[in-house]
């Protein structure tokens, strides 16, 4: 089985490919809810204070202070329980805790006060914290920075129909050690990586993607918005044992 690394070190990416498979244009240097309580600590209001990211030429950068912060521990709120009770609004600083904080979804139908938000949601994972997937779609203006990110059979991250979204600084796996895999496994049980389809605005920066199908997909199907408009800037990303495409 194919045991392969790529860095991915600048890619500005339009996709204009349709179907499931993954595709990108280099243009070179150009710049299921969880369970868990309902026991969020929140301070409000308060600033916290982000670190800056780039982002493609255009598109919004995230914000660099928010108007509250919300801190989830596991042992009483889960991240995604957070967002299946609504606790999670525009403009929140989200400190997530170590622990396993679940199946992270997301939608316009699950969290409509989230479609198309101008104001910022910072999820900051701390050291430890985990989540088992991020399924991200027709929502707004999140930044992801060092979010744990594993399980099997699944897609790890996905930006779908989304805008304004930077995940940053990010570990996607499948297991923490696949030399034990079988060819079948490599097929069947390992993740795919990242995937943004028909998304805007979306950095994915010093991400690492490890023991995967597929590594990080950029896809459109021209329906939800022009290819031309799909903007998608992958800064510095290492893709590691993968069984697919790495990108």
């Amino acid at each position: 089985m194919l045991r392969s690394t790529w860095w991915i070190p600048v890619v500005l990416a339009v996709a204009a490919c349709g179907g499931d498979g993954g595709g990108a244009t280099d243009a070179g240097d150009e710049p299921g809810a969880d369970a868990g309580g309902v026991d969020a600590a929140i301070d409000a209001p308060v600033e916290a204070a982000a670190p800056t990211y780039p982002v493609y030429p255009g598109c919004d950068a995230p914000a660099t202070s928010f108007a509250r912060t919300v801190t989830l521990d596991p042992a009483t709120t889960t991240l995604a329980a957070a967002f299946a009770q609504k606790q999670i609004q525009p403009g929140d600083h989200v400190v997530v805790l170590p622990g396993d904080h679940g199946a992270v979804a997301v939608s316009k139908y699950t969290n409509p006060e989230l479609v198309a938000a101008t104001a910022w949601i910072w999820l900051d994972f701390q050291p430890g914290a985990k989540v088992q997937s991020l399924d991200v779609r027709d929502v707004s203006s999140w930044l992801v920075t060092h979010a744990d990110v594993s399980a099997p059979s699944t897609t790890l991250a996905s930006f779908s129909g989304a805008s304004n979204m930077v995940l940053a600084d990010s570990h996607l796996y499948t297991v923490e050690d696949a030399s034990s895999w079988t060819a079948d496994a490599w097929i069947n049980l390992a993740s795919n990586g990242i995937s943004v389809r028909n998304g805007s605005c979306v950095a994915l920066l010093r991400d690492k993607v490890l023991d995967t199908r597929f590594g990080i997909a950029i896809t459109s199907d021209a329906l939800a918005r022009p290819d031309t408009s799909v903007k998608v800037l992958a800064l510095g990303n290492e893709v590691a044992n993968f069984s697919g495409d790495a990108m």
